[in-house]
């Protein structure tokens, strides 16, 4: 700002007096987006995803649910303030969370509720389990590239009206080969559930490249729950007993790799350590994310890593 301010001192003209003034705005939306003091930015969390989301079977969701468990373990490391919205809907798939659909249409207005206190806002989503299925849920069974498209077109979405939010793409965890409820599951769904993986991956890939904010969650969540009965609510199906939804020590754990996933992809709370009206021409300059600007001459306004410092860039 003081760049701005020393242009004023030697030119006052209508345009640089307008530059100082979104200098002050700018610095002043920062502070107070960043809960006024730098580094203790409360997190937004909107968890995306299906029954396993939603903490289906378990005796308390309120208290159990993975984004529950996720969201205080958040709060615990970072000792930041918490918000969430749980938007798990059993039975879901990529194709029920596309724009236009209620389900996107509703986590959109809780995004925005949460975008109220501040910080930063994170979507979670994990996302597969139902689209997997042999038959059943909607649109099931989901090709890998069909599966990879809808993710795309929803990040997509969701990265359009809130550019600044964050992206975990969790991937979707093990169930039992004979799961078998009023969807059919079995080998073939879970054998097509692993091929959505390297499909993550894919998408966050391409997405990254398209200058999001977005990265995979933990690989070995799915190892961790394999083959573990002992993580998981044993329920009676057509096939014999089956494992599908986390019980409550298997959401804890669920949504302990959840936060793990956050809190590593948090941003710095550094402060800002300077303004300027255009980035130093022999200064290397880096988004928060990390990704190197060359183009320096056209840098759009915002906060950046210019020579190491933390500065806002105002045109």
């Amino acid at each position: 700002m003081m760049a701005a301010a020393d242009a004023v001192k030697a030119d006052p003209t209508e345009a640089n007096i307008a530059r100082l003034r979104e200098a002050v705005k700018l610095v002043r939306w920062t502070l107070i987006n960043g809960n006024i003091e730098p580094g203790n930015e409360p997190i937004n969390i909107l968890f995306i995803g299906n029954s396993i989301t939603y903490g289906a079977g378990l005796g308390d969701r309120g208290t159990q649910a993975p984004p529950v468990q996720c969201a205080q373990k958040v709060a615990e490391e970072t000792q930041r303030p918490v918000f969430f919205q749980n938007c798990g809907v059993s039975g879901a798939t990529t194709l029920d969370w596309l724009p236009k659909t209620s389900l996107f249409r509703n986590s959109n207005r809780q995004a925005y509720d949460l975008t109220e206190n501040g910080g930063y806002l994170f979507f979670s989503m994990m996302l597969g389990t139902n689209d997997s299925a042999e038959s059943g849920p909607n649109g099931s069974p989901v090709s890998p590239e069909d599966y990879g498209e809808n993710l795309k077109t929803i990040i997509g979405k969701l990265h359009s009206n809130y550019p600044d939010a964050l992206f975990i793409v969790n991937y979707p965890i093990w169930y039992s080969p004979n799961t078998h409820n009023g969807a059919t599951y079995m080998e073939a769904g879970l054998n097509r559930l692993k091929s959505y993986h390297p499909i993550i991956d894919k998408v966050v890939t391409e997405l990254q490249g398209q200058g999001l904010q977005i990265w995979t969650g933990s690989k070995e969540a799915f190892g961790f729950f394999e083959d573990k009965p002992e993580y998981f609510i044993a329920e009676n199906g057509y096939d014999g007993i089956f494992y599908l939804h986390p019980n409550a020590t298997g959401a804890q754990h669920l949504g302990q790799f959840w936060a793990g996933s956050i809190i590593e992809h948090l941003p710095s709370g550094e402060g800002i350590e300077g303004v300027t009206m255009e980035a130093p021409a022999d200064a290397a300059v880096y988004t928060l994310q990390g990704q190197r600007i060359y183009d320096t001459q056209h840098i759009a306004p915002g906060l950046y890593i210019v020579g190491g410092r933390k500065v806002v860039v105002i045109r």
